[in-house]
């Protein structure tokens, strides 16, 4: 008989990974670790470097730029991608609302997982477009032919 790991049980539940295959879902799950934090802890700071990928498994966080509250994060949402994938400070900080349960890895293992799980790697990239709607719809923005790391922000 063969027994399912109780964190792959759990990766599958999250919506971030829910297309991702049985064997991804291995490979994610023995690069990082299940963690709780109590309400109010921070989880990211804006402006420090980022060492960390959090995943929220269970509770919110709130995501704040400036001290002013620009999201909030439940089961299944990510946080600390942006300064991993270009080595840059935070960009936003964000706080337990509620005691939480985290899957977190490193930034290394983090790298490994993107190097080896193309599904996570599309799903991210469609939490960053989203997230990119958002700001414009919350800030007014119009989209700009300008460039940012040899693309177009449009």
């Amino acid at each position: 008989m063969r027994t399912v790991d109780p964190t792959v049980a759990r990766l599958r539940q999250m919506s971030l990974f829910a297309t991702c295959s049985e064997k991804e879902l291995q490979f994610i799950a023995r690069r990082g670790i299940e963690s709780r934090s109590a309400a109010g802890a921070v989880l990211l700071q804006e402006g420090r470097s980022g060492h960390q990928f959090v995943v929220i498994a269970q509770g919110s966080a709130v995501v704040s730029i400036g001290g002013r509250e620009v999201a909030r994060l439940g089961p299944g949402e990510c946080c600390g991608e942006v300064a991993l994938l270009d080595h840059g400070d935070r960009t936003a900080s964000v706080v337990a609302e509620t005691a939480l349960l985290v899957w977190v890895c490193s930034a290394q293992e983090f790298a490994e997982i993107i190097d080896s799980c193309p599904t996570l790697v599309r799903r991210l990239l469609g939490v960053l477009a989203e997230r990119t709607r958002s700001t414009y719809r919350q800030q007014q923005l119009r989209p700009t032919t300008e460039r940012a790391g040899g693309c177009a922000l449009i």
